[in-house]
């Protein structure tokens, strides 16, 4: 969550009596009265001027403290506060301006500016309005009396005139006095007085207006503070989290992990942080609490099992004091984190809006269950190319996730296991996918050694298990044998064509087909181009059917994933569990990180992040720093299978038909119904070795020093940093007995940067599992690299990096003491062949008899919802049927279909 500063600078008691105080504005060195003065309430819609004699009045405002600006063209702004403690006080102020003889000189304004000055415009208005759909809408109509500066990462605006905005989404015109804005990587602040007029609009956009403004206001910081104050914050959405005196770096992606299994966040009684002291309410920021808005989607939130409103109030000060209007009467050092900071100048509204009790009542449900995670439920749906196949075949398919609430999309799980199992329910195998915005796509390629028989895809998320294991999606195929054939009946073609169309309905063998689809914007679509003849089943959309049941957090077993998860166990020499320290080291990306069992031997990886095959070297100890060896890492159990209800049904006849031998790696999708088998064609790249320079070459120039492994000193030292103690001239390295920890640090300062393999280490402490064996050289580099590594590089390489290889890593063998594991990482979806006539002249005859034509698992939509692909119409004389799939506009899946004919 990006940090950010909000200060609005106006303090209001809101009570029920209500009264006016009156004024007189003046020349601050000529004590004249200033005539045509506007002034303003900060941040309210209450306005006025000053007469011929400079004097002013406010009526109707409640009792209580204001800031009241005052702006006149040629003198500097001012704002005054002033209070107002009783009903019917005769409250008089005086306001001096002082002339701004700068601004009476300026004889030009500039209408433009150079490319540096749009560019800081750009950055302003970003944080300045903002990003949201209310952003849109706005429009500086003066931005050229904007200055910018930079200092370092920090852009400073400042502004002597009013900035003047028009909000069409809110339907407000407001006028910014800018005090102080400056906006980092990291935080911002925008510190102002603004006025808001009211916009002359028709009927119906006063309406939209409406509803415009009490959308902004729901879930906004004022509705939390109120809603507190009112003890309705429950009632109202809002959700009140602690956290237990941990560190944010230590808090999850995972809100149920953070809340199950780290027990680092417990639910909080809203009234137990606020007490209450005349006409303010005082919130306790003593401890970290993060406030969720459940009933408003934030897409882009900090878990990835939650996408309602997250935010957080922070302060230096355990206690802060707000109104009735929900403001603070103390801005300093209040931070606003989450969804809260995202409101800028776009979300705004006046501190004197205040929705209707019905109005309010129409929008916030009626209850809110956090502990109801049901809403959160997800099933896969399957698209495959066709239904039934011969072995030798490709099959293709792709995924697609649903939801009870489709706006969960691409924020829970990330991760998605495909099975192909037999009828004996044995897994034949296993692909891991990457899902993005929803859906995933893959390939199975059909063992010419399996049996002719049904088969069944089993889709699952780990997430999906915990509404029960009868969720998982099964969808069925039919391998016929080499001598086989599909007798069933032809089904007919549901032609669509509001959704497909085509350049034309018949082809030539030469022409393209060129395919546009119109569907929702933005998403992805799979297409699949079949023979109607070769295949005559095709199996609907099984549209997804929910539980209608509560998951609550006792129910929770498995947590959603972002990547793959291993578990393991270490053993002593007896077998028996014994905690131990890891650390565990990618082979496809040579990455460190520790790891500890527990006294059961138990230790869990999260989140890992590869393709294909992971290699993973893991070298352990126990606690008094002997080596273990008996160390295991293996999968998460499988859910176990459910045979589907309903079956397809398809009507199998022997055939003569006599085919050679299939490769089992690399085949054509064919039908071989009517023809031989075709091995597919694949094109084959060497991968580059991204790391042969540093394993063999001195990357950062000649090192100051150089140990290779036989000029490294081992005996009687516990490791490589106490082997090359006195050899580096200026290197101080000490020893705590206690702790066991090392330290390092040249005489002139600065401690060198430590890589092992090229990955940088934390601390030098991260390396005492690097033993003699593993090491193959060790470069020094001292305090002369500046550009690089201004406080020098100690680089260790290890012997099983130097004899690696990009291309064959899973086959190097590891350093002595490292235990090898070869786990299942995400696949890589093969490219479905699409043949050319100019190509591919030799082999066209087979490639006209495939079943498939064309496949296509990611075809995306534009802003307009619409989509175009084209391919040569290579198949042989008949009917094709055109299957799109994908999400409409309410997250159901649907499949729409069109025909074409190859003569």
């Amino acid at each position: 969550m990006k940090y950010a500063i909000l200060f609005l600078l106006i303090t209001t008691s809101a009570l029920a009596q209500q009264t006016s105080f009156r004024g007189r504005v003046i020349d601050e060195k000529t004590k004249e009265a200033l005539p045509f003065v506007n002034l303003f309430i900060s941040n309210t819609t209450k306005g006025t001027s000053s007469n011929e004699a400079g004097e002013f009045t406010f009526k109707n405002l409640p009792v209580g403290s204001y800031n009241v600006v005052a702006s006149l063209v040629g003198y500097f702004s001012k704002s005054s506060p002033i209070t107002i403690k009783e009903e019917n006080a005769v409250v008089v102020i005086e306001i001096s301006l002082l002339p701004n003889q700068q601004l009476l000189n300026e004889v030009t304004v500039k209408s433009s500016r150079d490319k540096t000055w749009e560019a800081n415009l750009k950055r302003f208005k970003d944080v300045f309005l903002g990003i949201s759909p209310n952003a849109q809408k706005c429009k500086i109509l003066n931005p050229y009396v904007i200055d910018f500066e930079k200092k370092e990462d920090q852009l400073f605006a400042k502004s002597s005139q009013p900035i003047l905005i028009e909000n069409l989404a809110l339907g407000y015109k407001l006028t910014f006095l800018m005090k102080q804005f400056k906006v980092s990587k990291t935080d911002f602040l925008i510190a102002g007085d603004t006025f808001y007029e009211e916009m002359l609009a028709s009927p119906q956009e006063i309406i939209i207006w409406k509803e415009k403004r009490l959308d902004a206001y729901l879930g906004s910081t004022k509705h939390f503070l109120q809603s507190l104050a009112q003890h309705t914050s429950s009632q109202d959405g809002f959700n009140i989290y602690g956290y237990s005196d941990i560190n944010s770096d230590k808090i999850s992606s995972s809100f149920i992990r953070n809340l199950t299994t780290e027990k680092s966040v417990r639910k909080l009684n809203p009234d137990s942080l606020i007490t209450k002291n005349g006409s303010l309410t005082y919130l306790d920021l003593s401890k970290n609490i993060e406030i969720h808005y459940t009933p408003k989607i934030e897409y882009k939130g900090p878990y990835v099992d939650i996408n309602h409103q997250v935010s957080r109030i922070e302060s230096k000060l355990n206690v802060v004091g707000y109104n009735q209007y929900g403001l603070f009467d103390t801005v300093s050092d209040i931070f606003m984190v989450g969804s809260f900071s995202n409101l800028r100048v776009a979300d705004w509204l006046p501190i004197d809006f205040q929705p209707r009790i019905e109005d309010l009542i129409a929008k916030i449900p009626a209850s809110t269950n956090e502990n109801d995670y049901g809403h959160l439920q997800e099933k896969i749906v399957f698209h495959t190319n066709k239904s039934n196949y011969y072995l030798g075949e490709t099959l293709w398919f792709k995924t697609y996730l649903t939801y009870t609430k489709q706006a969960f999309v691409d924020a829970i799980s990330k991760v998605v296991y495909v099975d192909l199992i037999d009828q004996e329910q044995n897994i034949v195998e296993t692909k891991v996918l990457k899902v993005k915005n929803g859906v995933s796509h893959g390939d199975f390629v059909l063992n010419p050694n399996l049996k002719n028989s049904s088969y069944f895809l089993r889709a699952y998320t780990n997430w999906m298990r915990n509404f029960g294991d009868s969720t998982q999606a099964i969808h069925e195929i039919v391998v016929l044998g080499k001598n086989q054939k599909n007798e069933s009946q032809i089904a007919e073609i549901q032609y669509n064509s509001e959704k497909i169309s085509l350049n034309k309905d018949n082809f030539n063998t030469s022409e393209n087909v060129e395919i546009t689809l119109t569907g929702v914007p933005n998403h992805s679509f799979s297409i699949s181009v079949t023979n109607k003849d070769a295949v005559k089943t095709y199996i609907p959309i099984q549209q997804s059917d929910f539980i209608k049941q509560a998951i609550n957090l006792e129910t929770i077993n498995y947590i959603s994933e972002t990547g793959r998860t291993f578990l393991g166990k270490t053993k002593d020499e007896n077998g028996n569990p014994i905690a131990a320290e890891l650390l565990l080291m990618r082979k496809d990306t040579f990455l460190l990180d520790s790891y500890q069992s527990n006294k059961k031997g138990e230790f869990k990886i999260e989140n890992i992040v590869g393709t294909d095959t992971l290699v993973i070297d893991i070298l352990a100890n126990n606690k008094k720093g002997k080596p273990i060896f008996n160390i295991v890492l293996e999968e998460p159990p499988k859910p176990q299978f459910y045979l589907p209800k309903q079956r397809i049904n398809i009507k199998i006849t022997d055939s003569q038909l006599v085919t050679p031998n299939v490769s089992f790696a690399d085949t054509y999708d064919f039908d071989i119904s009517n023809s031989i088998v075709l091995q597919e064609v694949g094109i084959k790249a060497k991968k580059p070795d991204t790391t042969m320079l540093m394993r063999f070459h001195k990357i950062f120039g000649k090192p100051t020093y150089e140990f290779s492994d036989k000029k490294i000193n081992f005996n009687g030292k516990l490791n490589f940093i106490q082997a090359i103690q006195n050899r580096i001239a200026g290197l101080n390295i000490t020893f705590d007995a206690l702790t066991g920890n090392m330290s390092m640090v040249w005489n002139r300062g600065g401690a060198p940067e430590v890589w092992v393999d090229g990955i940088k280490v934390n601390s030098i402490n991260e390396t005492r599992f690097v033993t003699a064996d593993m090491i193959d050289r060790i470069e020094v580099y001292r305090q002369n690299m500046s550009m690089v590594f201004p406080t020098g590089l100690i680089s260790i390489f290890t012997k099983s990096f130097i004899s690696g290889s990009d291309l064959e890593v899973a086959q190097t063998p590891p350093a002595k003491g490292i235990k090898r594991f070869k786990m299942l990482g995400f696949y890589s979806p093969k490219n479905f062949y699409l043949p050319k006539n100019e190509l591919d002249t030799a082999k066209l005859y087979q490639l006209k008899n495939r079943s498939t034509i064309y496949w296509n698992p990611d075809v995306f939509t534009n802003d307009e919802g619409r989509a175009k692909v084209s391919f040569q119409a290579i198949g042989k004389p008949g009917k094709y049927r055109i299957e799109i799939v994908g999400y409409d506009m309410n997250g159901k899946i649907i499949k729409v279909e069109k025909g074409f004919t190859i003569d």
